[in-house]
């Protein structure tokens, strides 16, 4: 189950990728998705890490929330128990208000391990926010999270 509270904290933030975005969504965060798609891509956790303020919350599509720490500790796994990261996101629209901006998206991570391929899928709202000069996210609402497990390698379909 550890798996897949790290999938489920993986793709909250999600928000990346080869982008498709709406004309709403501002020229500097699709630049940070386009930064972001490049640090899944490489797995690299401390690169993650930075496109979120110390206080994120993640809301899962149940309405249950979790802390910074709590989704860090759920998506690290994903980082190092993986081999190869491809993430695909349709950036949807924006809306900006009181100094922060919410980007509905459409989010395909797949992601290779040792045990196998799994691809997640994630409809939310991510909410961005100047910090320090840098957009960072502040919060994550998911409206939808899919998972297809991995199938262990070597494997083969029965039929």
């Amino acid at each position: 189950m550890s798996d897949m509270k790290a999938i489920v904290g993986l793709l909250s933030l999600f928000a990346i990728s080869p982008l498709v975005h709406a004309d709403s969504v501002p020229k500097e965060i699709k630049a940070r998705y386009a930064e972001l798609d490049k640090v899944m891509r490489k797995l690299d956790f401390k690169g993650f890490q930075s496109f979120f303020s110390k206080d994120f919350v993640n809301v899962d599509p149940a309405g249950k929330s979790v802390s910074y720490n709590e989704f860090m500790d759920m998506v690290k796994p994903m980082f190092t128990g993986s081999t190869k990261g491809e993430p695909s996101e349709k950036l949807k629209s924006a809306k900006v208000h009181d100094g922060q901006i919410d980007v509905s998206f459409d989010f395909i991570f797949k992601l290779t391990g040792k045990s196998g391929a799994q691809t997640i899928h994630e409809v939310g709202v991510d909410c961005w926010k100047k910090v320090n000069g840098k957009y960072v996210m502040i919060k994550t609402v998911d409206t939808k999270f899919d998972v297809i497990a991995p199938k262990a390698a070597g494997t083969k379909k029965h039929g």
